[in-house]
């Protein structure tokens, strides 16, 4: 078995005193429980983020106009606007 590779984390003493609450009722140590959760975590994530992510795409992908505009247009007409100014005042674009 490879040994656990230390990790100093700190906690607010409300989120410590769960994890107490919670090892203790387990029987294990804090270092366990986090371990446990940790481990869960991970194995789930890769099942879970990507989808969110691929859903939150299929909802509005790019190029679509979202509930904040057309992006495109607002940015094409922001670097006009810096560049005419820049045309007429020698201004830098801002």
């Amino acid at each position: 078995m490879e040994l656990p590779e230390p990790v100093l984390i700190e906690l607010d003493a409300d989120l410590a005193g769960a994890l107490d609450i919670e090892a203790a009722e387990l029987g294990i140590s804090r270092s366990e429980l986090i371990r446990r959760v940790m481990a869960q975590h991970v194995a789930d994530a890769p099942k879970t983020e990507p989808g969110r992510w691929v859903d939150r795409y299929k909802q509005s992908p790019m190029g679509t106009i979202s509930e904040w505009g057309d992006l495109d247009a607002q940015l094409a007409g922001a670097a006009s606007e810096a560049l005419r100014r820049h045309d007429e005042n020698g201004d830098e674009p801002a």
